[in-house]
């Protein structure tokens, strides 16, 4: 079991994400979870934040999180990602997998159930216990030996239901699960059947669950060859019409077509199909390969996020002793307090005094319904406190975020690769009799490119190069 935190964590051969990382854990160990403790910092917002950070949450590798209705193909794409069959995999027309599947690195295979994993302290999944035995009986933690997982880990999902199922309940919070998931991981993978892709009541709770992390989700539509060119640009401007209305952001989220082209199809339909799916399918390849990328930054800004708003509730904690009379107070005096109105002129008076965006302060909605029944009484009025707060994201940050720069400067040196483009029948052949004479590799500029894989465009380009030369 102790091997098992070496391969959900990051290793320590990536020595300069180790060491951001490892400076983040220590300044949330020495420097910030005294002072949440002290004011009650995680049992105000543990339903946005998920309680305190262990050790485990920062060390644990690049995730990807999948999601999306029965039979929609997710256990299929995480079995061609990883190259290999796994454990407790069942893919078939039905409704098949009904448990939260943990995929991390391992030497062979092996199925730890929920209970042994949440109980587990070096594991990042304590936490879950909170949700109830019914979610711990369906969680599972699987180690497979693939090459991709030394990077990532991957979390495979039940399907979110739709119909008369809706009406089954599950024994558990679904789409409170699915947040605290969404919020430790990378990436989120919707996927979408080309057949079905209306959005059900319990797929839009799911949704507005992940508002706050629609920068990490993408869509996928799966199955595209099972329908024809014509009917492929309806469905996907319906699911891209369903997705604008529910998501509350400014720009539009991605949908990727997925699935191999049919290859009974005639080719015209190929080539219609071909380009669109290529690409959409190295776009994802590409987002799923640079993930760990962006993880460091992630981590970093939830942390970040995390320090601003523990510096506001500070503030929030303050103000309110400083205006309640402890020992006289009634309960029409706490009422009185907790109103729209007295909160809303509390943040704006803070903001004001303070000079920080109202953006920092935790929703409104929150933190009225905590302070009904959050005690107040032991919260320190000392301004030492905020200081500290302060001298962290000052000092502190400012060191991690150097640190952090040069960690991205080392992950974002990778040799690229020549991108290799399909050659439809409709395209003009690109071999001429003097190339089918000469070697398939010509050399420009002292790079090797196999001519297979020459477009139009670039033998354009390169002509033009030589003239202006």
């Amino acid at each position: 079991m102790n091997q098992m935190l070496t391969t959900v964590s990051i290793s320590k051969e990536d020595r300069h994400s180790y060491d951001v990382i490892n400076a983040l854990s220590s300044l949330y160990s020495k420097k910030v979870i005294h002072l949440e403790k002290l004011f009650a910092f995680n049992d105000f917002y543990a339903p946005i934040l998920g309680g305190e950070c262990s050790e485990s949450e920062f060390m644990i590798k690049p995730t990807i999180f999948l999601l999306g209705a029965y039979s929609t193909g997710k256990t299929t794409f995480i079995r061609n990602l990883i190259g290999c069959n796994y454990p407790d995999m069942n893919i078939s027309p039905e409704p098949s997998t009904d448990k939260f599947n943990i995929l991390i690195q391992g030497e062979g295979e092996l199925v730890v159930s929920g209970a042994v994993a949440v109980g587990l302290p070096h594991l990042p999944f304590n936490a879950l216990s909170s949700f109830g035995m019914d979610f711990v009986n369906k969680l599972v933690v699987t180690t497979v030996g693939s090459p991709i997982l030394n990077k990532i880990n991957i979390i495979d999902s039940p399907g979110i239901l739709s119909g008369l199922k809706q009406k089954i309940r599950r024994g558990y919070d679904f789409s409170k699960v699915v947040r605290w998931f969404a919020h430790r991981c990378d990436l989120i993978l919707l996927m979408f059947d080309c057949s079905k892709t209306d959005i059900s009541d319990e797929l839009m709770t799911v949704i507005n669950e992940l508002q706050d992390y629609s920068g990490r989700m993408r869509c996928i539509l799966n199955k595209v060859d099972t329908v024809n060119p014509r009917e492929l640009v309806k469905v996907y401007g319906s699911l891209m019409w369903s997705i604008g209305r529910i998501v509350k952001d400014a720009e539009v989220t991605r949908v990727y077509l997925s699935q191999q082209i049919d290859v009974s199809a005639s080719n015209e339909e190929k080539g219609l199909r071909a380009v669109g799916l290529y690409d959409d399918q190295e776009a994802l390849s590409s987002l799923i390969m640079n993930i760990h990328k962006g993880s460091l930054s992630r981590k970093v800004g939830n942390f970040l996020k995390r320090l601003r708003m523990l510096r506001a509730h500070i503030m929030i904690m303050q103000y309110l002793k400083k205006r309640s009379p402890w020992i006289y107070e009634f309960h029409y005096q706490k009422e009185s307090r907790l109103s729209h109105n007295a909160l809303s002129c509390m943040y704006d008076y803070l903001t004001s005094k303070y000079d920080i965006p109202l953006h920092d302060f935790p929703p409104m909605e929150l933190l009225a319904k905590s302070l009904w029944c959050k005690p107040w009484q032991q919260i320190p009025t000392s301004k030492k406190y905020l200081h500290e707060v302060q001298s962290i994201l000052l000092h502190d940050i400012k060191n991690i975020s150097k640190n952090l720069f040069s960690a991205l400067d080392v992950t974002h040196k990778v040799p690229l690769k020549p991108i290799r483009k399909p050659v439809l029948e409709s395209q003009i052949q690109l071999k001429t009799e003097n190339e089918h004479q000469s070697s398939d590799h010509s050399e420009i500029d002292g790079a090797t490119i196999n001519s297979d894989y020459i477009c139009k465009e670039d033998i354009t380009i390169a002509a033009g190069g030589s003239d202006e030369e």
